[in-house]
């Protein structure tokens, strides 16, 4: 009477550990394989941005502005608590990036949050979306508050691209000087492909930038500083727009900032949820990633009035101070 085959409990066990080992080495680089893909796609999303920008500059001999406020005089008195809700840089490309039928449907002559803009700003456009940048949820809209009504529902689109607004923590801004004014992108900017000094392959157009969820309603509702497409309406103010920071980024500090940087930092300059920095398209169309490495000195706009040297990172986001860039990218 012969012996049946099998495996012994040692053996077993020993199958079984063979097989958590070769898991244990499969996963990480199945999740290289998944973050790879989905860097190319925000590589991707970023460079179809840079092209549109091209296009829309070709076409209009400027870029568009960083935001445009719709309210009373908002230029004539430069007053920001008088500003009314913003469009987005990001408005104006829409017919450049396969947009055509929302940009139509807009009536730019009513507030951002008034019918029938309501429904078109609250649709989330995936290429204004990263990836890997794990927003809170599938329907990435942020708003609450009163524009000219509540909005919490379905509020604006959300999104993970923002402009360059230069240098410095203020060059976005009508009320600062005119020689800090240094980026692509300002509050009711045009700026000329000729203004470019520093050349468009030196020169950062937008990057990206995550969802923090800081704000004075904090959670996945918060709609402050965090970045929007379409545009700006800003909560709890009586329908005013007052921080065009949700469109734009600055270079004054270090990409990714730790956790322990306060929210002022955080919702001012570059991050993403790509491992060792944030990718980011140039003025000649060509996508970089720029690792949170480079050398930034995180230099104030007095501070480079008065003579101190402006880091690798923000001689990136000023088009015309002539400096040299001495980081490879």
């Amino acid at each position: 009477m012969s012996k049946r085959a099998g495996f012994t409990l040692v053996e077993l066990l020993v199958v079984i550990a063979i097989i958590g080992v070769l898991v244990g080495l499969l996963l990480p680089a199945v999740q290289a394989a998944r973050e790879a893909a989905r860097r190319m796609q925000c590589s991707n999303n970023l460079k179809q941005i840079g092209l549109a920008m091209l296009n829309y500059e070709s076409s209009t001999k400027s870029f568009p502005a960083g935001a445009r406020w719709k309210g009373a005089n908002p230029l004539a008195d430069r007053s920001r608590p008088n500003r009314g809700s913003g469009w987005a840089w990001s408005y104006a490309i829409l017919p450049f990036i396969e947009q055509t039928s929302a940009y139509n449907g807009i009536v730019f002559s009513n507030r951002i949050m008034e019918p029938p803009n309501r429904a078109i700003v609250s649709q989330v456009f995936s290429g204004a979306l990263c990836p890997t940048a794990a927003n809170p949820s599938l329907n990435f809209k942020l708003g609450t508050g009163s524009e000219p009504f509540a909005f919490t529902d379905p509020g604006i689109a959300g999104a993970n691209y923002v402009a360059n607004g230069g240098p410095f923590v203020g060059s976005i801004f009508w009320t600062d000087p005119e020689d800090l004014k240094m980026g692509m992108f300002q509050e009711e900017s045009k700026v000329r492909i000729g203004d470019v000094t520093d050349g468009t392959s030196n020169t950062i157009c937008v990057g990206e930038a995550i969802w923090y969820g800081i704000g004075t309603n904090a959670g996945a509702g918060a709609f402050l500083w965090d970045p929007t497409w379409y545009g700006k309406a800003l909560q709890t103010d009586g329908g005013r727009a007052d921080a065009p920071q949700s469109l734009m980024r600055m270079g004054q500090f270090r990409i990714n900032p730790p956790a322990t940087a306060v929210n002022d930092i955080k919702l001012s300059t570059y991050s993403s949820r790509h491992v060792g920095g944030a990718q980011i398209v140039f003025v000649d169309g060509s996508v970089h990633f720029i690792s949170q490495s480079i050398e930034n000195n995180e230099v104030s706009g007095a501070a480079w009035r008065a003579g101190t040297r402006l880091g690798a990172f923000q001689l990136l986001c000023a088009r015309n101070d002539g400096g040299v860039i001495n980081a490879e990218f």
